[in-house]
């Protein structure tokens, strides 16, 4: 943090993944970002992102609250992407883009 007085004691909610996890701390990464957070118990996801809840401190350390794992989220992504493939097959399939819309096939 580049000004700890202006924003410490302030609590945010940040989405993301965990890079490495060390005893008291960890690294989490905000997307070309990554902060190091002071809290153990963390575990790494299977699969997918974390939410941490986390209180930014006047001393400049970043302490975590709390956390929830989206366990297989990039795992619902890939089989939502299916699903949209194979619904777009089968509705061009029933009916033919036109000019003035669509047409039965």
């Amino acid at each position: 943090m580049q000004n700890p007085q202006k924003f410490g004691n302030q609590r945010f909610e940040q989405f993301g993944r965990i890079i490495n996890i060390s005893n008291d701390y960890f690294y989490f990464d905000l997307g070309g970002n990554s902060i190091k957070v002071f809290g153990s118990g963390i575990k790494k996801p299977v699969l997918g992102e974390t939410v941490v809840y986390v209180e930014y401190g006047k001393d400049g350390k970043i302490r975590m609250i709390d956390y929830h794992d989206y366990n297989y989220n990039y795992f619902l992504y890939a089989i939502s992407v299916i699903a949209l493939i194979i619904f777009i097959v089968i509705f061009l399939k029933e009916w033919k883009a036109t000019w003035k819309g669509f047409k039965n096939a």
